[in-house]
């Protein structure tokens, strides 16, 4: 880890929780900096912890403490972090000069050596977690499974097989209990519980399904969300639909599932593929050339129909953008070109018929043909490439140019070899590893994030 001493008048760093610091601009009020690891040893010159309850009190009344310890400084939760990333806050800073030990403000670099390696025995769709595990979607000659990975020690837990029919299990949500599993070529939603399976399930037990066939106008469902007491699965097709399930009253065989509602996307805004849910609201990319993005209300009365709130189309070239995360109150979609765009969206500040969405600018990856597979933590974005330059990027959302958003390419790194590593198709972060899942390989690997 590099050792940073500030000794400049003009910043100060506060502690915040899951050991992350905040440096502020006092000029400006501008956090400038948010660490993932520097709370652990931040001190004052006079080995004090640094805290300021001016700052406390401040960001109080904007709404993000989620508690207080004794000391007064602020604890926030993830989600709060991420969003402050770029705000502007006028805070009253004290002018006093501090030197400051920030062991650990900067991020290690990606290391290919940190790599793990796991046969899944047939290709890795998609990808979620609980805990410390990972849950992927997974098939071999069509047959969809679902398959338990602890990220520990990168061993699988065990496996279900959900169906026998020849379909890829193209999208995977979890709500803690239960996961949902999307099939494509049956036009299929799947539900397996977490727990009460047999020997070499890893707990994990076919509960039912049901056919979105009619609802979707038999399009498949690429991905899959959960928000409030309701299941969302958006489609290909032209133009893509997003298809409310409710849990509770389906009949035999369906795990409970029943389908609510069905919103049909405008005209033009085809072949759904990935979506990220925000505080009830569904940001959805469609496969288009240009790409779009689309906002969309999902609303929580079991009678009310998902809304359309507006979309914005991205720039000339920024084509089909296959997968989206998000990080603060901005969203991020990865376009399927060579070499892929990154692109950053404000989900507030869009003018009218844009459901709120505001360009902040875009940013060329770094040796990543096609991303497949992107995911975000601690203030970062991670993206890995479907093709088999088995690139992945880490993308700091600050410090980089206005035109790309502020986002920079902070490490990359090429993984090791062959198997395992190219056909990236998709992500998640588990604790400290970047957890990914193989088409081509039909295997998953973890890499440390370096943060």
């Amino acid at each position: 880890m590099t050792e940073h001493r500030f000794l400049r008048d003009d910043l100060r760093i506060h502690w915040l929780d899951g050991g992350a610091a905040l440096v502020l601009d006092r000029r400006t009020g501008r956090i400038v900096q948010v660490s993932g690891r520097a709370a652990r040893s931040l001190r004052s010159a006079d080995g004090e912890a640094l805290r300021d309850p001016e700052v406390a009190a401040a960001l109080s009344d904007l709404g993000l403490i989620e508690g207080t310890i004794p000391d007064r400084r602020a604890v926030l939760s993830t989600a709060s972090v991420a969003s402050l990333g770029l705000a502007v806050l006028s805070l009253p800073v004290a002018a006093a000069a501090a030197s400051v030990d920030l062991a650990g403000a900067e991020p290690e670099d990606l290391d290919a050596s940190t790599a793990a390696v796991v046969s899944l025995g047939r290709a890795g769709f998609a990808v979620t977690s609980v805990g410390d595990d990972a849950y992927v979607a997974a098939g071999a000659g069509g047959s969809p499974y679902a398959v338990r990975l602890h990220v520990p020690s990168m061993t699988i837990v065990g496996q279900v097989q959900i169906a026998v029919t020849n379909a890829w299990p193209f999208a995977i949500t979890t709500d803690g209990t239960d996961l949902f599993i999307g099939t494509d070529d049956d036009r299929t939603i799947h539900r397996v519980a977490l727990t009460g399976g047999g020997e070499g399930t890893g707990g994990l037990s076919v509960l039912g399904a049901i056919s979105i066939s009619a609802a979707s106008g038999n399009a498949a469902a690429y991905d899959l969300a959960r928000s409030g007491s309701f299941l969302y699965a958006l489609t290909g097709g032209a133009p893509a639909r997003v298809i409310k399930i409710a849990l509770t009253g389906g009949g035999a065989g369906t795990g409970g599932m029943v389908v609510q509602n069905t919103l049909t996307l405008d005209s033009g805004e085809n072949t759904g593929w990935r979506m990220e849910v925000m505080a009830g609201l569904a940001y959805a990319t469609l496969l288009t050339n240009p790409g779009r993005v689309v906002a969309v209300d999902l609303t929580d009365g079991s009678s009310d129909v998902p809304v359309r709130l507006g979309g914005i189309t991205l720039e000339t070239g920024e084509d089909r953008p296959r997968v989206i995360t998000s990080s603060g109150s901005d969203i991020f979609v990865a376009t399927e070109t060579s070499p892929s765009t990154l692109v950053r969206l404000a989900t507030t500040g869009g003018g009218e018929g844009t459901g709120g969405l505001l360009r902040r600018g875009a940013l060329t990856l770094t040796s990543t043909n096609k991303v497949n597979a992107l995911t975000s933590a601690g203030g970062y974005v991670f993206a890995g490439a479907y093709e088999s330059t088995r690139t992945v990027n880490r993308v700091a959302l600050t410090g980089g140019d206005v035109g790309a958003g502020g986002m920079r390419v902070d490490s990359a790194m090429t993984l090791p070899g062959t198997t395992g590593y190219s056909g990236l198709h998709d992500a998640v972060v588990v604790g400290d590893r970047l957890v990914f899942v193989s088409r081509g390989q039909s295997a998953a690997c973890s890499v440390d994030t370096g943060i």
